[in-house]
């Protein structure tokens, strides 16, 4: 009987290896030593890729110093404790031959309770840094579904704002045209209104007559024309007005700093970088037409201040388009100075990583 056992035991064992060697073979079989290397020893690859970048913090040196010899008291008491480990209790005579069963569970058990305490101790430090930051962020702690649809779609429209500058610079190497304006400083015509042809609008385009200023009565009729990718998506329309003295609204402005009066750059000429330079950003009040030439703001402003300054509406982070074609949100609490850096493209005075300190 004991014999039958034993065969069938080994032929489990076997079986069990085959179909084990066959998983492996399928998944592919030198992923095996790599798994085996990464779950022993891959943490050294890491602690030596980061080593150069690891800063040693004395508050954190102390703390470790008092908490292991804490933590070893800890376990010393509780195994003095725990029922049946006294050092003359019958669990310590083991009979010859015999495996000290108790001694190895107890060891595990305590090995597994410090993993354990280590693990409760690193969760409970996360949940008090995360609810330290969800209580004094300034946004709100939950987003709404119908405020999450919103900057999507804002972002969106100015991701396609932003293609369409691109595709302007691969054609004629510069940006939009800026705002143009006559030599005795009238306004004649708008970036946004260069840039109709690459946003699907070339016929509007082919219509304007600009030898002649934006609003005159030739243009006029035609800088009506509610341009969808100008404005706020349908969420937004509630907080738009419908128009501008009856011409189309725009629910962006540009950076005057790039897209102000003067020669029209290229991307070679951003000296602090197009993804560290803004070109335009959302606006939430004093909105203007998207044919005026005067649709441009100065980030130096702040944000949400004051009516001419950038800002979303609503309580959501203001979004900027960079001069590379990415969208960035900005927080309401950062530096007016922070923008200003970002505002200027050959300023040489630092880029988006002074962001990082206001959320």
């Amino acid at each position: 009987m004991n014999s039958r056992k034993r065969t069938l035991g080994r032929a489990g064992c076997l079986s069990a290896g085959g179909l084990a060697f066959v998983v492996f073979a399928c998944l592919g079989g030198p992923l095996l030593p790599e798994i085996v290397f990464a779950l022993t020893a891959g943490w050294w690859r890491h602690a030596v890729r980061i080593a150069g970048d690891v800063t040693i913090a004395p508050l954190e040196v102390i703390t470790f110093a008092v908490c292991v010899p804490a933590t070893l008291v800890l376990a010393g008491l509780i195994r003095r404790a725990a029922p049946g480990t006294a050092s003359d209790g019958p669990l310590d005579v083991v009979p010859s031959g015999t495996l000290p069963v108790c001694r190895t569970l107890r060891a595990a058990g305590l090995v597994a309770s410090l993993f354990v305490l280590f693990a409760v101790g690193t969760c409970a430090v996360a949940i008090v840094r995360h609810a330290t930051w969800l209580l004094t962020t300034p946004g709100p702690l939950v987003e709404t579904g119908r405020v999450s649809s919103r900057r999507a779609g804002s972002r969106n429209a100015m991701q396609a704002i932003g293609s369409g500058v691109i595709w302007h610079h691969q054609e004629r190497h510069a940006y939009p045209v800026k705002g143009t304006f006559s030599p005795s400083g009238a306004a004649i015509h708008s970036w946004m209104t260069f840039l109709l042809p690459y946003m699907e609008q070339a016929a509007l385009f082919r219509r304007l007559d600009l030898s002649q200023p934006w609003n005159a009565p030739r243009n006029r009729p035609l800088l009506t024309t509610k341009i969808a990718v100008y404005r706020y998506p349908d969420p937004y329309q509630d907080l738009l007005p419908p128009d501008v003295d009856g011409l189309g609204v725009a629910s962006f402005a540009g950076n005057v700093h790039v897209l102000g009066p003067g020669r029209s750059q290229s991307m070679d000429e951003v000296a602090d970088g197009t993804s560290e330079t803004i070109l335009m950003g959302e606006v939430r009040e004093a909105f203007r037409a998207w044919g005026d030439p005067c649709n441009l703001r100065d980030p130096a402003a702040g944000v949400k201040r004051e009516p001419a300054s950038f800002g979303a509406p609503g309580p959501a982070p203001t979004q900027f388009l960079m001069c590379s074609g990415h969208v960035r949100p900005v927080a309401d609490n950062v530096d007016a100075e922070v923008l200003c850096q970002l505002a200027t493209p050959s300023g040489h005075d630092g880029g988006t990583e002074l962001l990082e300190r206001f959320h």
